[in-house]
């Protein structure tokens, strides 16, 4: 292989994985400067973007090698800046979604804003396209490296780049970009010049980049105050940080500090042994009541019911928190204002997921603790809404259920309106362990002033007359009214959640939603105050519905408009690729979405869970692209692929419960091995799809190089459906059922690649013209 032609590798694994840091970057971002779902329409938007950019390449005529190779450094030239400039705009204008109904500049300002965050993209896409159409004898080895460069952006961005502040992130991504210009333009005479301008230009945004703040939206509020506001005020932020999981601020207040979990999403309180918040007074009440000997905490945060559960006599307390930055902060310096609870011998202090915690020990409790592990601004918003809750499914009751002593407990509060769903939870996992009612083993308070504050406490063995009157004078004394019957309107009324279904906070079924529900939505309200609506169910929807109106104007009708440039038999080809590369798209986001999230439950560090996982998926699928020899007119190879690839996607979401568990108590190298065992063999079959794709295109030499670059435009704008579809139908049918429809499609796309009888007359057409 020439030296020419091994430049082309370098250059696109860098374009792939500064696409991939940037897009996780800017979902990042927005989960603190926005809500939590619009980390989605950031995935949507980019994908979209990287669909657009080989759409624009087909009306280029880029035909030729060399004409590929002069556009790909021209698009590489201009992307660092292009990232830069589009996320700094962006961040200068108001954007602010949920003032579309009160602020009628917020219709131009949010599709143009979304524009913003996509150009990057477009630019990438493009540049992709091209790197496959000057190099398109090579389509499964260019795979194997683009896929092997996603891989790598997602690891440098769960390792690397995660602490990185907003903008230093954007500056890494631009510069991996303008190491692959470098790379592609390196003997050409002006590169000198060219690149003093822009190393020097690099340089100063690599120096400016951690000085700027990005600008949170005016729907965050931390207590009265716009969040933007508290967080840049330096008289009361005395610590800001953030990992792949959270950014964290720490304010100072009257009565000691708040944590601030991304700009105003939740909050945690560091207080002194003086300090009991109203809103524990009835935790303190029940455990003073049963003074548990052994209690664990799941989500100990800044340490309170910690302290309490210390107060009423444990003589062991077990904390378990997610956030590594919290606990970092908690233990050290800011441990004296919580008196150094986590320094008394009988603490036990764990960073990790609460439920992949006991799934990992055989201890057993007189004590669980559960409280408020959200905030009102995250509910309020839908913030959490799509975001999966391992902690409140039916096995997770089973597991707190298997985790209690013969006398323990498990406490939890949550908002009044989900008491209900709570209630069934425990009891259809209560009912899997041998008892059929539970409410000889439960009682609940719910706030008569407050709506977002209930709770619920559920025994192992029934709870005795003295127990029962014990805990409902505690509630009553916090001001919280016994429930006997736990009432809720069926808006509120969900079924019990499980761990293919763990969307606890979802308001309202997907089939529920009316009108009604849009519009109240988006009314507009200066505090947010919108705990009573089906807010992230709402943005779904509306996204899914723009993002499929504009894929249609722009994928759908160009892709009309050029059939008419084929033949009667090359057209039907073309639509049968087009629909082939569109299955795809849909099928690959299914799998990746589900996979991802069943196996973080097992692996328990959700941050870098997610970065390993999903570069294994895409490296073993980078793999079987780069040992694949393309596309051949046999029935029975492609069907082989059609059948085993479906095959291996069930076989592999079947095994994961069983096998995971076997390993669930060991380390995490031993964790993350198994998870890639499992996903490897249908992670290579996934590979090869796409290449053969691309190879029966050229097979055909029907438009070769604006074929290549409609499969990738097509193949974007089935990932960008993709990506919010296989959360609606794991909020619908689950996740298992998200693979299961992946599996299928996989099967239907297969069936499209077989060789119809038009191909076998062309082929023997063309084999008598070259025997004559």
């Amino acid at each position: 292989m020439t030296a020419e032609r091994r430049s082309l590798a370098p250059a696109l694994v860098l374009n792939t994985c500064a696409f991939v840091v940037l897009e996780l970057a800017l979902t990042r971002t927005l989960a603190v400067t926005q809500w939590y779902h619009f980390a989605f329409m950031v995935i949507s938007v980019s994908l979209l973007g990287g669909g657009l950019g080989p759409l624009v390449l087909t009306r280029l005529g880029v035909t030729t090698r060399a004409a590929a190779l002069f556009r790909l450094r021209r698009v590489l030239f201009v992307l660092p800046v292009g990232a830069f400039a589009s996320f700094w705009v962006f961040d200068s204008i108001p954007f602010e979604p949920f003032l579309l109904g009160a602020d009628a500049s917020q219709w131009f300002f949010v599709p143009f804003g979304c524009l913003l965050l996509a150009f990057p993209f477009f630019l990438a896409g493009m540049a992709t396209a091209l790197f496959f159409v000057a190099r398109r004898d090579e389509s499964h080895r260019l795979y194997f490296f683009d896929l092997a460069g996603a891989a790598l952006g997602a690891l440098l961005f769960g390792t690397l780049v995660a602490g990185m502040s907003a903008y230093g992130t954007v500056t890494f991504a631009c510069v991996l970009w303008s190491v692959a210009a470098l790379w592609l333009t390196r003997g050409h005479p002006l590169v000198r010049p060219v690149w003093v301008v822009a190393a020097t230009s690099l340089a100063a945004l690599v120096l400016l980049a951690p000085s700027l703040e990005v600008r949170i939206s005016v729907t965050k509020r931390i207590g009265p105050r716009p969040a933007g506001e508290v967080l840049q005020d330096k008289r009361h932020t005395v610590f800001s940080d953030q990992t792949a999981d959270a950014r964290v601020d720490v304010i100072r207040t009257r009565d000691g500090f708040r944590l601030i979990l991304d700009a105003g999403t939740s909050v945690t309180r560091l207080l002194g042994r003086s300090f009991v918040p109203r809103v524990l007074r009835d935790l303190q009440a029940v455990l003073g009541e049963l003074q548990p000997q052994s209690v664990l905490v799941l989500g100990s945060g800044g340490g309170l019911e910690v302290r309490l559960a210390l107060a009423a006599g444990a003589e062991r307390v077990v904390a378990v928190e997610l956030n590594p930055l919290v606990n970092e902060l908690v233990t050290g310096p800011f441990a004296g204002a919580i008196d150094n609870v986590f320094d008394d011998p009988r603490v036990e202090l764990h960073t990790e997921e609460g439920r992949h915690f006991l799934l990992g020990t055989e201890e057993r409790f007189d004590a669980i603790l559960c409280v408020h592990t959200i905030s009102n601004a995250a509910l309020g918003s839908g913030g959490l809404s799509l975001a999966e809750n391992y902690t409140l499914t039916r096995e997770a009751f089973e597991t707190y259920y298997d985790h209690l002593t013969e006398r323990g407990v498990a406490f939890f509060t949550r908002p009044r309106f989900q008491l209900r769903r709570l209630f069934d939870t425990a009891a259809a996992a209560w009912s899997r362990r041998g008892h059929p009612r539970l409410e000889p083993h439960a009682i609940a308070g719910s706030s008569e002033r407050q709506r977002f504050y209930g709770a619920l406490l559920v025994s192992r063995p029934p709870l005795t007359s003295a127990q029962r009157r014990g805990v409902a004078a505690a509630f009553q004394r916090v001001g919280l009214v016994t429930a006997s019957s736990l009432v809720s309107s069926r808006r509120d009324t969900m079924e019990p959640s499980t761990d293919d279904r763990p969307f606890f906070n979802q308001r309202t079924a997907l089939t529920d939603l009316t009108w009604e529900d849009v519009a109240s939505v988006f009314e507009g309200s200066a505090r947010l105050t919108v705990e009573d609506r089906p807010v992230a169910e709402v943005i779904l929807l509306l996204l899914l519905g723009q993002l499929t109106i504009l894929g249609g104007l722009l994928f759908v009708v160009p892709l009309i408009l050029a059939r008419r440039r084929h033949s009667p038999a090359g057209g039907r080809r073309f639509y049968r690729a087009g629909l082939y590369f569109f299955l795809l798209g849909l099928a690959f986001i299914f799998v990746e979405v589900a996979l991802i999230q069943k196996l973080t439950l097992y692996l328990g560090q959700p941050s870098l869970a997610f970065a390993v996982v999903l570069a294994g998926l895409l490296v073993f699928a980078g793999i079987g692209s780069l040992t694949d020899h393309g596309y051949r007119p046999e029935v029975s190879r492609g069907l082989s692929l059609a059948v085993a690839l479906p095959l291996a996607l069930v076989a592999t979401v079947l095994a994961i419960a069983p096998v995971m568990n076997l390993v669930v108590g060991a380390g995490f190298g031993v964790r993350i091995t198994t998870a890639l065992v499992l996903i490897a063999p249908a992670s290579f079959l996934m590979g090869r799809p796409f290449v053969r794709g691309l190879r029966w295109i050229g097979h055909h030499r029907h438009g070769v190089s604006s074929g290549v670059a409609w499969a990738f435009a097509l193949n974007g704008f089935a990932s960008v459906l993709s990506s919010l579809l296989a959360v609606m139908l794991g909020m619908t049918l689950g996740l298992n059922a998200v693979v299961f429809v992946a599996a299928g499609l996989y099967l239907l796309s297969g069936l499209l690649l077989l060789p119809s009888d038009s191909d076998r007359a062309a082929r023997s057409r063309a084999a008598d013209v070259k025997t004559s």
